[in-house]
C-alpha cells in the first residue's frame, strides 16, 4: 500500500467521533532548551472550527494560580488534528485545561484561581466548558495541587521524572506518559506502566500535527557547512512527503530563540527522495543554530533536528547534532582530538578524526555534555545533549 493511501486509511481509523475537542500531545518537558513557543496537539471532528483558551495552573507546591494564558483557534485537518502555539510552558508541576473561556476572566496570568488555599478551584463556572484538563507533577508531594480532576481531566501520579511527552494511545485515546530523561517505560495516569512492545510506533518522538507512525516527511539528513566564502549551506533529503507546502529554515544564537530566516518550496506528496539546498548568505559570527520547521498545506507543522555550525575568523567546526541518540558528527579542517566531558567534567569519550567523522555515542547515559575539539594548537568547546 503506498503511503498517501495508508495516511488517509489512518486517517480514517484513527478519527475521533466526540463533538467536544481533546488535548491530543503535548511536551511538559520538552528535550533540551525549551521551545517558546510551545506546541500542543489538539483532537476533534474533522473539518470542525474551534476557539478557547489554553491557561497552565501552577501545582508547583502552590495551588492554582494561573502561570501561562493564551487563546486559540482553528479548524481540524482530515485526521481531526490541530497544531496550536502557546507561550513557552513553564516546566511541571502544573495542569494544562483546555477551556471554552478565559478562566482569570481577562485579569491574566498570576490570577489566583484557589484564594482561600483549600486546594479547590473557587469558581469552576469562569473556565466556561472545559474541554480537557491534565494535571502533570514533578514532583509527589504536587500530585495534592493538581486540579485536572477537579475540572473533569486527568491527573497523573509523579513516576520519578518529569514527563517529557504526553500523549493519547491511538487506539483507546487513553492518555499516557513518558518520562524526561527517556527510560523504557510508558506510564499510564495512575502510574502502572504500558509495554513498548505493544505500541506501533516510537513513543518517544513527538508528531505534532500528525499521527503516530506516519511522518508528513521523512528525513534521511540535514547537515550544515561553511563554504569558503564565509557563508553556512544547509542540505536535506526527504524520502518521502505528504502534503508538504515548504520548509521554513529558522536559526538562533543560544539554540533556543529560533526565527525564521527563508524557506523552501516542499514537494507536496511524493515517494520519490527530494534533495534540498539552503544557503545562509550572512551567519553570525560564533554559533549558528539551525533547525527546520515543516509546513503542511493545511497549516500544521513539525520541527525537525537542529544543526551548528560555528563561524569565527580563522577556524571552523561544526558538531550535530545538538540533540543525540547514537552518532555524533564532528567536522573539522583536517586532523583534530575530540574529547568528551559528563556534566562533572569527568573524560568519557576520546577520539581523533581527519575531517568529518561519525563517532558512537550511544552507550553514555542521558544527560549533557561537553565536546573539546583541539586542532593546530587551538582548542574549541561545543556541547551536545544526549537523548
Amino acid at each position: 500500500m503506498k503511503k498517501p493511501l495508508l495516511f488517509l486509511f489512518m486517517c480514517v481509523m484513527g478519527i475521533s467521533l466526540c463533538a467536544q475537542p481533546l488535548i491530543n500531545e503535548f511536551q511538559p518537558n520538552a528535550p533540551g532548551a525549551d521551545p517558546d513557543p510551545a506546541s500542543i496537539e489538539l483532537k476533534g471532528v474533522p473539518g470542525a472550527s474551534f476557539s478557547g483558551f489554553i491557561s497552565s495552573i501552577e501545582a508547583d507546591g502552590s495551588t492554582a494560580v494561573v502561570d501561562r494564558l493564551s487563546a486559540v483557534s482553528g479548524t481540524f485537518d482530515d485526521c481531526g488534528l490541530a497544531v496550536v502555539e502557546v507561550p513557552d510552558l513553564e516546566n511541571p508541576s502544573f495542569t494544562i485545561v483546555f477551556s471554552s473561556d478565559d478562566p482569570t476572566v481577562g485579569a491574566g496570568t498570576g490570577t489566583d484561581l484557589d484564594t482561600d488555599d483549600d486546594g479547590m478551584i473557587d469558581n469552576i463556572s469562569v473556565f466556561g466548558t472545559v474541554f480537557d484538563a491534565i494535571g502533570i507533577p514533578d514532583a509527589s508531594n504536587d500530585e495534592q495541587f493538581l486540579v485536572g480532576a477537579q475540572l473533569g481531566g486527568t491527573d497523573f501520579m509523579y513516576t520519578g521524572d518529569e514527563p517529557q511527552r504526553v500523549f493519547r494511545t491511538e487506539d483507546t485515546e487513553e492518555l499516557v506518559a513518558v518520562n524526561d530523561p527517556v527510560g523504557n517505560e510508558v506510564y499510564r495516569a495512575d502510574g502502572t506502566t504500558v509495554p513498548v512492545s505493544d505500541l506501533a510506533f516510537d513513543p518517544t518522538t513527538t508528531n505534532f500535527g500528525f499521527k503516530d507512525g506516519i511522518l508528513p516527511i521523512e528525513l534521511t539528513y540535514f547537515n550544515a557547512k561553511l563554504t569558503n566564502d564565509n557563508q553556512v549551506e544547509l542540505n536535506w533529503r526527504t524520502e518521502t512527503e505528504i502534503d508538504n507546502d515548504y520548509i521554513q529554515i529558522e536559526r538562533a544564537r543560544d539554540g533556543k530563540s529560533f526565527e525564521p530566516i527563508g524557506k523552501v518550496q516542499g514537494a507536496g506528496t511524493t515517494l520519490e527522495a527530494q534533495v534540498y539546498t539552503f544557503i545562509d548568505e550572512q551567519p553570525l559570527k560564533g554559533a549558528n543554530y539551525y533547525r527546520l520547521k515543516q509546513v503542511d498545506f493545511n497549516g500544521t507543522f513539525e520541527y525537525h533536528k537542529v544543526v551548528v555550525v560555528s563561524v569565527n575568523d580563522d577556524k571552523v567546526t561544526n558538531l550535530f547534532p545538538t540533540f543525540v541518540q547514537d552518532q555524533l558528527t564532528v567536522a573539522a579542517d583536517g586532523f583534530a582530538q575530540v574529547s568528551v566531558f559528563n556534566e562533572a567534567g569527568q573524560l568519557v569519550k576520546a577520539f581523533s578524526i581527519n575531517g568529518t567523522e561519525s563517532l558512537a555515542v550511544s552507550d553514555l547515559a542521558a544527560g549533557t555534555y561537553h565536546v573539546v575539539i583541539e586542532q593546530n594548537g587551538t582548542r574549541e568547546t561545543k556541547r551536545f545533549v544526549k537523548q
